[in-house]
């Protein structure tokens, strides 16, 4: 009884360790499930969102451009029986030939498969021929070397990130770091830091050149604005001003008018007395 026990219990955890676990035959079947023929970001157990996937949108589009076919695994353990550097070596070579030979239209020659065991704290790159002159085996160690740290942090989304950058930066590159030994391919990095930084400075000084030109720009706004109610101002105090004047110049004439009306009347009442006066005098004269 004791012993069925044990056979059911250990039966459990097989089953439990090999839904955590992948050997060749699941990595190869998770390769079905992709979204395009030439690339492939297998995430069973979703270290990565979905929505962040948009991220390596750009990456993809530009190695699709150079016909790059690119498989990136990002899985939580593999058994141990495959852990092992000489086992991991055969079975990177056999799941690149069954995953990618399998393949229409892609050239084998110019592929890439990234395996990441997150719990293993692995990672391996297999490349096929053509690619693997621009790819080489010291670019592949510095690729690991920089980015493995960084998901053995739980920066799982960065890491990946910055696997396809340094992909695409060295097969961009490839003619600077052909001939170039650790050393040099390190000073070479850090001659590429120096000018991004560089680069940095450049945009963070053009976007201060930028603001100073708003702040300029707004000030001159702020001046013309001021310029333009100076100017309504003294438009309203001058016509302020002309309306003033021409109050007094129509007051004047009306007082003039005034004036000339009061004359006008005491000349005609003048007239009147004088023109009795005048008929007085004749009757008086008569009698």
């Amino acid at each position: 009884m004791k012993n069925l026990f044990l056979i059911f219990l250990l039966s459990i955890l097989k089953v439990v360790y090999s839904q955590n676990a992948f050997d060749l035959k699941s990595l190869i079947s998770e390769a079905k499930y992709f979204l395009r023929e030439d690339f492939a970001f297998i995430d069973p157990n979703f270290y990565i969102r979905t929505e962040d996937y948009r991220l390596f949108n750009g990456y993809f589009t530009h190695l699709s451009s150079d016909q790059i076919c690119l498989y990136i695994y990002l899985i939580n353990k593999l058994e141990p029986n495959i852990t092992s550097e000489e086992n991991l070596n055969l079975t990177m070579k056999k799941l690149f030939n069954e995953v990618i030979g399998a393949k229409r239209n892609i050239a084998i020659e110019n592929s890439i498969i990234v395996l990441i065991s997150v719990e293993d704290k692995i990672m391996k790159i297999e490349r096929g021929m053509v690619i693997s002159k621009e790819i080489t085996d010291k670019i592949c160690a510095k690729i690991i070397k920089h980015r493995l740290p960084i998901i053995n942090s739980g920066d799982y989304l960065q890491g990946v990130v910055g696997i396809l950058s340094d992909i695409q930066y060295y097969h961009d590159n490839f003619d600077d770091y052909q001939d170039l030994d650790d050393d040099d391919i390190d000073d070479k990095d850090k001659e590429k830091d120096k000018e991004k930084d560089k680069d940095k400075e450049k945009d963070k000084d053009k976007e201060k050149d930028k603001e100073e030109d708003k702040d300029k720009d707004k000030d001159k706004k702020t001046e013309d604005d001021e310029q333009i109610i100076d100017e309504k101002n003294n438009n309203k105090n001058d016509n302020i001003d002309g309306n003033y004047y021409l109050y007094i110049i129509i007051i004047g004439i009306i007082l003039l008018l005034l004036i000339i009306l009061i004359i006008f009347i005491k000349r005609r009442i003048n007239s009147k007395i004088r023109n009795s006066e005048r008929i007085n005098y004749t009757l008086f004269t008569k009698i």
